[in-house]
């Protein structure tokens, strides 16, 4: 009787199944609003299962489908499921998303629960995370390997592969896979970002040029110490002051590099396939007997290493008048405010006393999010998911990543239109980044932004954007490093144990670096006499491991 019983269930079960294979697409139509969509074609009879159209073929997918992704929800974005671009993406592609969405302050926390827990994961863990975390959970199958997607399914992140020759080599994990999608930005002012501003109206009042070298430097600081350039006859003038906390508003890396090329994210030069240590050179000592000199003639304020930027803007903002002679900042609407602004221009490199001259450049600096797209092992279409962050790299789609709705947010430039290097615009930006919005998801996703300098901008010259950009073009690219395979590159990614050693390693030797680094300047740390203890206390810290550690991962990688 079981097994009769067992045969009937076996049978009904086929026949539900052959029920079921025999429906029609008119049982659950779809509306996918492409008419020239090529589906992979199928034989068999409609099974109920998703089709993935052929490569560079949209709609990815051939009905609708919902994929979970992870991310922190940006302050500038006051909707995502009604969100332009959101939109946008599921008209195209198919692909809805459901959101999980965490504050800024929370992400990384949550982020670190969710992958230590069994719980099933969100298709997609979107706006980036930490290198270690990203090769510790991509080497236990956490998150999916990218590599033979990007071979066979990808259109336009291959083309990036070739363009930016050291793309591959930051993104490659130790075990040879690629685990997560970067966002790449390009902006020529964002890759000179240490800048310095003089107030050229005290240089006026007191008859001086703007400096070349770093003596002439000194004497006019001298010059603003003793001849009261606000003329408001008072001793309150403060020659050369910088804040914490700011975008490049300590100044260190513009005076170094007057006599040494150093970018003071890394700290290293790759000299004839080596990595060597800025922070050792004698190069840079003499940088810092140099900014020391300063500080004790009174003409570099100590406040500079303790007060913040908002600090530093009142200084900047003196009701009576302007306090301040020359000041570090990327972006100098971080310390100056209304009409101020007019009082200061950009300063470009001084010469140091060996005929050292270079901007502090970043040259990698279009990879400002290096893991911003990661597949987990849940996901249920794992490769049409790749192909929806692929198709987020095309143009026009950076382009609504970036700037918004054509024709709402932007509008293409009229014929004629130039940008700011003269050369044929692109398009005239309306929504301004930072406003409150629903029309991007704020740039934290997969992008190729390599038109943000192509914009038409306004005749204003202290518009913030013309005035960075001709700050860079007039002051800092002429100062360009010669040799820019001297600077490591941006990233890389290491082992796990590797990884770890780094972090506990650099948690204390950079903490050090710049605690004697503003010692030093200060005089409370001697140049002279502590800089041997200073050279030890490296070597205990385990400066020459991390060297170690980052030269072998350089070598596989360059081999």
């Amino acid at each position: 009787m079981k097994k009769r019983i067992s045969l009937f269930l076996v049978l009904v079960f086929i026949v539900c199944i052959v029920v079921s294979c025999a429906k029609t697409d008119e049982d659950a139509p779809v509306e996918t609003g492409k008419e020239d969509a090529q589906i992979l074609p199928d034989e068999s009879a409609d099974d109920g299962k998703i089709k993935i159209s052929e490569k560079g073929v949209l709609p990815i997918v051939d009905k609708p489908i919902e994929i979970e992704v992870f991310m922190a929800k940006s302050a500038q974005v006051e909707d995502y499921d009604e969100n332009k671009y959101t939109k946008f993406l599921e008209e195209n592609t198919n692909i809805r998303v459901k959101w999980v969405l965490v504050p800024v302050e929370d992400r990384d926390q949550r982020l670190n629960v969710m992958l230590a827990s069994n719980e099933p994961l969100p298709d997609v863990i979107m706006g980036g995370m930490s290198n270690q975390l990203l090769v510790e959970y991509g080497g236990q199958g956490v998150f999916l390997p990218l590599n033979e997607y990007i071979e066979k399914q990808s259109i336009n992140f291959i083309k990036l592969l070739d363009e930016y020759e050291e793309l591959e080599m930051m993104i490659t994990a130790p075990d040879g896979n690629i685990y997560a999608l970067p966002n790449i930005t390009m902006s020529i002012p964002n890759s000179y970002p240490f800048r310095m501003w003089i107030n050229k109206v005290w240089l006026d009042n007191i008859g001086a040029q703007i400096p070349d070298t770093t003596e002439e430097f000194r004497s006019v600081l001298r010059d603003f110490k003793t001849k009261d350039p606000n003329q408001n006859g008072k001793d309150d003038d403060i020659p050369l002051v910088g804040s914490t906390g700011g975008w490049h508003t300590d100044g260190h890396a513009f005076f170094i590099n007057s006599f040494i090329q150093c970018n003071t994210n890394d700290m290293y030069l790759i000299i004839d396939g080596k990595f060597e240590p800025v922070y050792l050179k004698e190069e840079y000592r003499n940088a810092l007997r140099y900014l020391n000199s300063l500080v004790e003639e009174g003409l570099y304020d100590p406040i500079s290493f303790t007060q913040d930027v908002d600090q530093l803007r009142a200084l900047v903002e003196n009701e009576e008048a302007c306090l301040v002679g020359c000041m570090p900042g990327g972006m100098p609407t971080a310390n100056i405010g209304g009409e101020r602004i007019k009082e200061f221009v950009a300063l470009p490199p001084l010469e140091g006393p060996d005929g050292v001259r270079l901007s502090v450049h970043e040259p990698c600096n279009y990879l400002l999010y290096p893991n911003v797209f990661v597949i987990t092992k849940d996901c249920e279409y794992p490769e049409a998911v790749f192909k929806w962050a692929d198709y987020m790299y095309d143009e026009e789609v950076s382009m609504r990543s970036r700037l918004g709705e054509p024709g709402v947010d932007w509008v293409e430039a009229e014929e004629g239109e130039v940008d700011l290097a003269g050369n044929p615009a692109l398009y005239k930006a309306i929504l301004l980044w930072g406003t409150v919005h629903s029309s991007h998801w704020y740039n934290l996703n997969p992008t190729h932004e390599n038109f943000a300098d192509r914009c038409v901008r306004s005749d204003d010259p202290y518009e913030l954007q013309r005035l960075l950009w001709e700050a860079t073009y007039n002051c800092y690219i002429p100062y360009t490093p010669e040799d820019l395979s001297a600077y490591p590159p941006r990233q890389m990614l290491y082992t796990l144990e590797d990884s770890k050693k780094l972090n506990e390693i650099n948690t204390v030797l950079r903490d050090y670096i710049k605690e004697c680094r503003d010692k030093f300047i200060l005089g409370v740390m001697d140049i002279e006499s502590d800089w041997d203890e200073y050279v030890n206390n490296l070597k205990s810290i385990g400066y020459e491991e991390v060297i170690s550690i980052m030269q072998k991962r350089y070598d596989e990688l360059t081999k």
